[in-house]
Formats: C-alpha cells, sequence, structure tokens
C-alpha cells in the first residue's frame, strides 16, 4: 500500500497572516517589516525548484521558509514585537470567523 502524501495545508508566515489587519493597527516600522518578510517569502518560494504544493519537497521547503521568515519578522521586531503580531494574527482570525 503506498504511503498518500500530507493533506494539510502547511502554515502561513505571520507576516501573511496579518494581510488584512486594519494599517491603522501596526507601526510605520510593522508595516515595513511585514512587507518585508512577505517579499522574501514569496522570493523564496518562487526559487523552489518544485511547484507541486502535494509534494513532501515542496512542504519541506514551504515549512522552511516558513521559519525564516517568522525568525526574520522575530529578528528585525524583537520577541515584544513578534508577539504582538501573533496576537494581531489570531484577533484576524477569529474577526474573519464571524458571519
Amino acid at each position: 500500500m503506498e504511503a498518500s502524501a500530507p493533506t494539510e495545508v502547511p502554515g502561513l508566515p505571520v507576516g501573511f497572516l496579518l494581510a488584512d489587519v486594519a494599517p491603522s493597527l501596526l507601526t510605520a516600522v510593522e508595516d515595513a517589516t511585514l512587507l518585508e518578510v512577505q517579499k522574501k517569502f514569496a522570493e523564496t518560494m518562487a526559487k523552489s525548484p518544485v511547484s507541486d504544493p502535494s509534494s513532501p519537497e515542496y512542504r519541506r521547503q514551504w515549512k522552511q521558509a516558513q521559519r525564516y521568515c517568522d525568525d526574520l519578522l522575530r529578528l528585525r521586531l524583537g520577541a515584544e514585537g513578534f508577539n504582538r503580531m501573533n496576537s494581531l494574527a489570531a484577533q484576524e482570525s477569529e474577526r474573519l470567523k464571524k458571519p
């Protein structure tokens, strides 16, 4: 019996979870940092030799890019700023679930 590829969607970097957050909730530095991280993630995945999302290698590369971008966000904003971004992302996720 052949093992099937995982079907779960890889997580998004924190920077993408904040794509729909009201700009008024972000400082200029946070906004610029989020744009930098989003761009870096997109560039990293665009360079991937594998483009099939169901491929284990693609998922590995996605997760590696996700970790890198989350670490970059943490580096640029510090632990407190990164935690703030996580909190905003959680609030945004809950807001989007409401009808």
